[in-house]
């Protein structure tokens, strides 16, 4: 388990992305993930609401355990995609009165999970590996969008890993 100085559990994301969220992330959030993990965990530590959909049920568990130790369990809401293809169309599960603060594709059909996440709408959609050939097309999908680039090594991983964050007119 990887951890930082405020024993905090850190996203599997790379560090300059890490240290983005750290200043952007704040108590109250809304926060909505294709794919759950260690970041669910780490915005649920920061007093976020997390909703996600999980196509593996390891990782359900594995979340769901460490929710149980750091007492987060109110702070995550978890659905099952028994079909990976089908995990984009689970935002729409999510009351549409919610406004997202930020919308994060760490899963299956990252394309699909991009479409959705650009019309439900957040202050922020992160897209996580943007590396990957097959997500070459998400500049074009998020079109008008503005972007920052992050990219580097981060926990858990081997090698530089990238990842886009897009939105519009982003201040803080």
């Amino acid at each position: 388990m990887q951890v930082n100085s405020k024993l905090q559990i850190l996203p599997w994301y790379n560090y300059p992305l890490i240290t983005f969220l750290e200043s952007y992330i704040k108590p109250s959030m809304n926060i909505f993930e294709f794919g759950m993990g260690f970041s669910t965990i780490f915005y649920a530590q920061n007093n976020c609401k997390v909703f996600g959909v999980e196509c593996n049920t390891e990782w359900i568990q594995k979340v769901q355990e460490l929710a149980i130790i750091h007492n987060l369990q109110r702070n995550i809401s978890i659905e099952f995609c028994p079909k990976s293809h089908e995990i984009a169309r689970y935002i729409k599960n999510v009351d549409e009165k919610i406004t997202f603060d930020a919308i994060v594709i760490d899963s299956y059909n990252r394309i699909e999970c991009l479409e959705e996440a650009k019309k439900r709408g957040a202050r922020i959609i992160i897209l996580d590996n943007s590396e990957r050939p097959n997500l070459a097309n998400a500049f074009e999908i998020m079109e008008g969008f503005e972007v920052l680039h992050f990219k580097g090594e981060g926990p858990n991983r081997s090698g530089v890993s990238e990842a886009l964050v897009f939105h519009k007119n982003l201040a803080f």
